[in-house]
């Protein structure tokens, strides 16, 4: 299994939310995608994180309140839920928080996370997957961190909403292979997963509108 489709099987697991179909018309644009910083292969462990501003245009005005409510309905039905929602806190905004183990069916992957819904009840709200453990066999044990970060601000035209979406991901690298053509694949793989993650997730975003 290559980097890349191993990725592309993690993201489900990791946003944990499906397009839904809604009573209205929300368009989506993105900026060009960047990585934040540096992606670095230190001690044998691949670090990166990439994120891309996106805008959300309801042809309904929405708020941030039903969003928050959805996600959080939607988060509820996780196929299984160790603990939540119980308070919790992201970036200095409060909310909730769960404690979830999803698994992907076809390759027995699992990655348990805290996903995190906070917001500060008027203009701005962080939808956050953070992952705990993610265990499976053969490539599944290169990833040790996949998260991803939505941090979504309202804006004053109704039904306009920023998105910045940040993923972060850690890998190790094999001890058969070389620093620099890991570094290389894994940083192609990062981008390609990052640019699928981002096709997938503004819709099914928009679609809570």
């Amino acid at each position: 299994m290559t980097i890349l489709s191993l990725l592309v099987i993690l993201f489900p697991l990791t946003v944990g939310f499906h397009d839904k179909p809604t009573g209205a018309l929300a368009t989506w644009a993105c900026q060009p995608e960047q990585w934040v910083g540096t992606p670095v292969l230190q001690d044998g462990l691949f670090m990166a994180e990439m994120a891309a501003d996106c805008r959300i245009t309801a042809s309904i005005g929405s708020d941030l309140s039903l969003l928050e409510r959805r996600l959080t309905e939607e988060a509820i039905h996780v196929e299984t839920v160790h603990s939540g929602p119980t308070p919790g806190s992201f970036q200095g905004l409060d909310g909730v928080r769960f404690d979830v183990t999803v698994k992907d069916s076809i390759s027995d992957m699992r990655l348990r996370k805290d996903l995190f819904i906070v917001s500060n009840r008027v203009d701005r709200l962080i939808y956050a997957s953070i992952s705990k453990e993610i265990s499976g066999s053969g490539s599944a044990a290169l990833v040790k961190k996949l998260d991803v970060v939505l941090d979504i601000t309202a804006q004053t035209t109704p039904g306009a909403f920023d998105v910045r979406m940040t993923d972060s991901l850690h890998l190790k690298r094999p001890w058969y292979a070389p620093n620099a053509k890991f570094k290389t694949e894994a940083m192609k793989a990062g981008r390609e997963q990052f640019l699928k993650y981002m096709s997938a997730v503004m819709p099914a975003l928009a679609a809570y509108h």
